[in-house]
């Protein structure tokens, strides 16, 4: 989804406050010098050993490495495909992470920019150094999480996004792969976020913006996914479940007037059972469904009395 026009450099203005210096990539050469251990690594095919820790075997030309080769680090990740006097241009197997993948034809997945795609549908994209990911970079998830940033030794840091496979997207600052400080979280149907993370969970200062212009502050708990009490700026409050800043499963909700609801919800919506309690006193039990009294449900009066009724979609069709 479009993200308003925000930007990772205007992001990384509001967002880095208490944070500690953000690592750099490491943008230096790289030098694949080392000796030859058997072969002909002139003009032939040889085992050729890397100063910077595991070796090449396959072709040589002019002394470089060239056509067909495999170069396994000192990790164990390995890159095999297309050499080009001492490039490599992909289009072979690799194994990264002890994760089975492909570097893409011409991009260079080991010392350059390429593209790899994994086997359990993950995708790189982005800039490598030795295997690693360094600088900027898109990766893709197998659960459709999308990461976009600056990554230095194969994580994220600085400012970035993480997008949902369901279109909800966090913009904050990343150390060591994790969001920390200020996030903004924006949901696809309109609610924005903003809080404290710490090491990539909610861990304080929460507020809600909800497509109506009211806000509503996270006094306690979790109101992201979990349990928490939210106090709203039009004098309501909640204390129950939420699922993406909506309340979900059981919970309490009561309203600036005073009237009281508890029961269940789905999606920010009453749905189930519930009991409302007018700011009168009168309380009314029954089924619920997409915010509506909908099926039987029950009136209890100060009295004692009581009065059944049956609602379809919140409209009254008989009573007993």
């Amino acid at each position: 989804m479009a993200l308003a026009g925000l930007t990772l450099f205007a992001l990384s203005s509001c967002v880095s406050s208490g944070l500690t210096a953000i690592p750099k990539p490491d943008t230096s050469p790289v030098s694949m010098t080392g000796k030859c251990l058997q072969g002909n690594c002139q003009e032939g095919e040889g085992t050729f050993q890397l100063d910077v820790g595991g070796k090449y075997v396959g072709k040589f030309s002019q002394g470089k490495f060239n056509e067909q080769g495999t170069i396994t680090l000192a990790d164990g990740d390995s890159f095999a495909g297309v050499f080009n006097y001492g490039r490599y241009q992909g289009g072979g197997p690799v194994v990264v992470g002890g994760k089975k993948g492909t570097c893409l034809k011409d991009s260079d997945c080991l010392n350059g920019a390429g593209m790899i795609t994994f086997e359990d549908k993950a995708v790189y994209d982005g800039k490598f150094r030795l295997g690693k990911l360094e600088g900027y970079a898109v990766v893709t998830t197998p659960d459709g999480k999308t990461y976009k940033g600056t990554y230095v030794k194969g994580k994220l840091e600085g400012p970035g996004t993480i997008t949902t496979s369901n279109d909800v997207s966090l913009m904050g600052n990343f150390k060591n792969g994790q969001l920390n400080g200020k996030v903004m979280i924006i949901y696809p149907f309109g609610t924005r976020f903003t809080g404290t993370f710490k090491d990539g969970e909610y861990d304080s200062d929460g507020v809600m913006t909800f497509p109506n212009g009211i806000t509503g502050k996270c006094k306690e708990g979790n109101c992201i996914d979990g349990t928490g009490t939210l106090v709203l700026s039009d004098g309501s409050s909640y204390r129950g479940g939420f699922k993406e800043c909506r309340k979900n499963g059981y919970g309490i909700f009561t309203s600036a007037d005073g009237g009281i609801y508890r029961g269940e919800y789905k999606d920010g919506k009453r749905d189930g059972v519930g009991t409302y309690i007018f700011p009168s006193g009168i309380k009314y039990t029954g089924s619920y469904k997409d915010d509506e009294r909908d099926g039987r449900g029950v009136y209890f009066f100060a009295n004692g009395t009581t009065h059944t009724v049956y609602y379809d979609k919140g409209v009254l069709k008989s009573e007993d």
